[in-house]
């Protein structure tokens, strides 16, 4: 039996100063992020009704960073069966600002008191394994970075292509 879908969850935060990565600094602006995402990030930015509201005014906000060679903040693989998340680590993770670790070839969200969508990705990384001294191990890893230059020559394509048919 199929699930009913969840309604959309919608957070704001407004009246911050929103530092961004690609963009430049933006004054008393608003932040909606919509199922832990952020929609959108300016001025004019139109709130759902039963939106959480956060006022930010007189704050400064930064992207969260990243934790990628983390050890103690989330737990090992899966780490929604081993992540202690009212841990001493987890709170000075978030603290520090860090709002995403990876553990294994996970990548998990630091979430403190719940375990809700704290798994962002599974299989972060694609693993060559071959072995130095079986020829067929060598004929293997050949054939994976093959593939891997091919699936990138396909991508490149698949851009270009984007450029002149969006």
């Amino acid at each position: 039996m199929d699930e009913p879908e969840k309604p959309d969850r919608f957070f704001a935060v407004t009246g911050a100063t929103v530092h961004t990565v690609t963009g430049p600094t933006v004054a008393g602006a608003t932040i909606l992020v919509k199922n832990g995402k952020i929609a959108a990030i300016g001025h004019d930015v139109a709130i759902p009704e039963k939106t959480e509201v956060l006022n930010a005014a007189g704050y400064h906000l930064y992207p969260g960073l990243v934790a990628v060679n983390s050890s103690g903040l989330v737990g090992n693989e899966p780490p929604e069966d081993s992540t202690d998340v009212f841990g001493f680590n987890m709170t000075l993770g978030l603290a520090g600002g860090i709002t995403t670790a990876v553990s294994g070839n996970t990548a998990a969200k630091l979430t403190f008191g719940n375990l809700e969508d704290h798994v962002l990705k599974r299989n972060l990384f694609h693993q060559l394994q071959y072995s130095t001294r079986n020829p067929d191990g060598h004929r293997r890893l050949r054939e994976q970075l093959d593939r891997a230059r091919q699936h990138l020559r396909d991508l490149a394509a698949h851009e270009e292509e984007k450029k002149t048919n969006p």
